[in-house]
């Protein structure tokens, strides 16, 4: 069923700044995945990517740096594994995404104890929990320092802007049909739903 046909669904919702609801489902009645493709991945940078990019030198922060890498890591786990939403799974998003990212191996192992301290705490508190801490001054340290449970901020907000990217060649390299696309249908349509209910 189309996001069109389901009743209050407003045509001209913007979805992206540049795609509207009539857009988008132009893209998938021409299974056009190259222009699917990049309205995504333009959702995703447009939203998280370059507010974050362009706080002003001198003000950047590693809170807001980790808050925002916690968002992504939701969504994107939700749009993969075609979630509605992550209400009662945000937990297993940090597990299914730590299990899957290859450059986030080092979590493996500690995945409920980054999601309570570090994305719970974040973005319930204000602040880290259970010892986790974050460096944002000093790149030359390893994405995480075992020993003082120490995120190196800006590393990991790279690593998740190359795990955004993955996504968005995974997407154009996969056949319409494949999983990673029904799931991204799947989320998407829900999405617009939520955008009107």
């Amino acid at each position: 069923m189309s996001s069109l046909s389901a009743p209050n669904i407003d045509p001209y919702l913007r979805l992206s700044t540049k795609v509207s609801v009539m857009m988008y489902e132009t893209m998938l009645a021409e299974k056009d995945k190259e222009k699917t493709v990049e309205f995504i991945y333009d959702r995703f940078v447009e939203r998280y990517i370059v507010p974050l990019k362009n706080v002003a030198a001198g003000k950047e922060n590693g809170f807001l740096t980790m808050g925002v890498s916690c968002l992504l890591i939701e969504g994107l786990t939700a749009f993969r594994e075609g979630w509605p939403s992550t209400k009662g799974r945000s937990e297993e998003a940090f597990r299914l995404f730590f299990a899957r990212e290859s450059r986030f191996a080092v979590f493996r192992g500690r995945e409920k104890d980054f999601w309570k301290g570090v994305r719970c705490g974040i973005l319930h508190q204000g602040e880290t929990a259970q010892g986790w801490r974050l460096n944002f001054s000093d790149m030359s340290k390893p994405l995480f320092q075992e020993g003082q449970k120490k995120i190196n901020c800006r590393l990991f907000f790279t690593a998740i802007e190359e795990v955004l990217g993955d996504y968005r060649q995974e997407l154009l390299n996969s056949d319409w049909e494949s999983t990673v696309w029904i799931n991204f249908r799947n989320k998407m349509d829900q999405t617009i739903k939520d955008c009107t209910a």
